[in-house]
């Protein structure tokens, strides 16, 4: 959840993309467009492994992200969607997730940050917006042990209830 909301930022400030492989596939962008109500792309998928350093707590992980969208300009950015899932090396807590987003947050100058329980996905997740230079990012995280998935969008125009079905939808991947 902390590179999630990392991710967010560098997403935010650059319009990074990445190069494009397979565990996008198991989520359409039909089945995307369906929850947002505009026509997406197909996915660009990332994967990055993570090792463990202090600042993470020890805990390595294996992240994939799965953009439906280019994000080179502004409109592009607030239309498109990441599904991400990781696995961690140990457990993680809602409650140490919500820490690290704390510190995460401090650290984050420019970005007004809420951070918020959400109880929609039977499993605990965490509900995050962050505002910066004139865009609203939200993040939806699940924690499942081992394993989370969750939803970005940089745009206040995808509602909480669509946020929340676009992270079911990453629980495919």
């Amino acid at each position: 959840m902390l590179a999630a909301a990392a991710s967010l930022v560098a997403l935010l400030a650059t319009g990074a993309q990445a190069a494009t492989p397979s565990p996008c596939s198991r989520v359409s962008a039909a089945a995307v467009s369906a929850i947002v109500g505009y026509k997406v792309p197909a996915p660009i998928a990332n994967t990055t492994h993570l090792p463990a350093v202090a600042k993470d707590h020890f805990i390595s992980s294996v992240e994939t992200s799965c953009t439906y969208g280019p994000q080179k300009t502004l409109p592009e950015i607030e239309k498109a969607v990441t599904l991400q899932v990781a696995t961690t090396s140990k457990a993680l807590s809602i409650a140490g997730v919500k820490k690290n987003l704390a510190a995460e947050e401090k650290t984050s100058h420019a970005a007004k940050w809420t951070i918020n329980d959400y109880h929609g996905l039977g499993v605990p997740a965490v509900y995050v917006t962050l505002k910066l230079a004139g865009l609203t990012g939200q993040v939806i995280t699940a924690v499942s042990g081992t394993h989370t998935y969750g939803a970005v969008v940089e745009s206040s125009h995808i509602s909480l209830t669509q946020l929340a079905s676009l992270a079911r939808l990453a629980a495919k991947l």
